[in-house]
């Protein structure tokens, strides 16, 4: 029986999307999970991300994406959150600017099925929260709140399976 030990940082500082490019985002998705020591092979990671936004957008409009890699240059599962104040241009399919983006990052050794499980459920928590803000606030609130309630412990509890998750503070 394999050992797994949740880990759950709900400290929920973000990591601040600084440029307005997708891109960018990921690269600095990808710095942030090597500076945590989670990725073996960065470059080789964010070519990864680049390829599978090729295939098709992983931004889902009213605006949040949510990408992720699979893949044995993943030591750590992590789930990071971006916020970008003034959006990223993503290819969303309601043309907006992304301003919530998750990367999900599953090491190799789990199955393909834990990953896309982890990945559903990132969606399905952000595309809950964002209609609740929306019929509630107007089109241009905070993305902050939304972020700290998909992370919160006990909605993780609902929707994600038994996996190691942190959620990185911003290094800024």
């Amino acid at each position: 029986i394999a050992e797994i030990t949740p880990l759950t940082d709900t400290s929920l500082d973000f990591l601040e999307l600084r440029h307005r490019r997708r891109d960018s985002a990921f690269q600095q998705f990808v710095q942030t999970a090597h500076e945590r020591r989670a990725l073996k092979h960065p470059e080789l990671v964010g070519s990864q991300l680049a390829r599978r936004e090729r295939l098709g957008t992983t931004a889902f409009g009213r605006g949040f994406a949510v990408t992720g890699v699979w893949s044995l240059c993943v030591r750590t599962p992590l789930l990071l959150l971006g916020v970008s104040e003034r959006g990223l241009e993503w290819d969303a399919p309601d043309e907006g600017a992304v301003h919530l983006a998750a990367c999900v990052f599953t090491p190799g050794e789990c199955s393909e099925d834990l990953h896309l499980r982890r990945v559903n459920a990132v969606v399905a928590a952000l595309r809950l929260q964002r209609t609740r803000q929306d019929s509630s606030t107007s089109a241009r609130a905070e993305v902050r709140p939304v972020a700290r309630a998909v992370v919160k412990p006990a909605n993780f509890a609902r929707v994600m399976p038994p996996a190691p998750i942190i959620v990185l503070p911003a290094t800024i």
